[in-house]
C-alpha cells in the first residue's frame, strides 16, 4: 500500500510538472509567432494591430506563465511597437500583481509610447469606480481594484 502511493504521488508530481512545462512552452510559441507578425507602416484600419493583439491576447489562457514569458521578451525586444503591444497585454489580460511588478520596468523605457502604455496598464488595474464620459460620472459605487497593492507603482 505503501509503494501505490509513493507510484502515485510521483505520477501526480510528474503529469503536473509535464503540464507546466507544456504550458510555458506554448506561451513561448504564442510569443514567438507575435514577433513574427509584421507590423506595417500603412495599417490605418489597425487590422495588422487588431490580429497581433488577437494573438497575445491567447495568453490569458495561462496567465502565471505569460506573465514570465512577457517579462523574457520584454527584455529581447527592440521595437519600440512590440513593446508597447506587449506592455498592453499585461495590463489588459494578465491582471496580477506579478504584471504590475513586471510594468515597472517599462515606465523607465526610452520610448514615450511605451512608457504611456506602462501608466495606463497600471491605472486599467486600479480603476476603482465605473466613471465615463468628459465629465466623468460615476455610474456605481467604489469596488475593490482589480490588483490590490498598487500604490508603490
Amino acid at each position: 500500500m505503501g509503494k501505490s502511493i509513493l507510484i502515485l504521488t510521483c505520477v501526480v508530481a510528474f503529469s503536473a510538472s509535464a503540464t507546466a512545462k507544456s504550458q510555458d512552452s506554448k506561451t513561448t510559441e504564442i510569443i514567438q509567432r507575435y514577433l513574427k507578425m509584421p507590423h506595417p507602416e500603412d495599417d490605418k484600419l489597425g487590422e495588422a494591430r487588431s490580429a497581433r493583439l488577437e494573438t497575445l491576447a491567447e495568453l490569458k489562457a495561462m496567465p502565471k506563465e505569460a506573465v514570465s514569458a512577457i517579462g523574457r521578451a520584454l527584455l529581447e525586444v527592440k521595437d519600440q511597437r512590440q513593446r508597447a503591444e506587449l506592455v498592453e497585454v499585461l495590463g489588459r489580460h494578465l491582471q496580477t500583481k506579478e504584471s504590475a511588478e513586471l510594468l515597472c520596468e517599462p515606465l523607465k523605457d526610452p520610448n514615450e509610447q511605451v512608457r504611456w502604455q506602462a501608466i495606463h496598464s497600471l491605472r486599467g488595474m486600479a480603476k476603482r469606480t465605473d466613471r465615463s464620459g468628459g465629465k466623468r460620472i460615476q455610474h456605481r459605487p467604489d469596488f475593490a481594484p482589480k490588483v490590490e497593492g498598487l500604490v508603490p507603482y
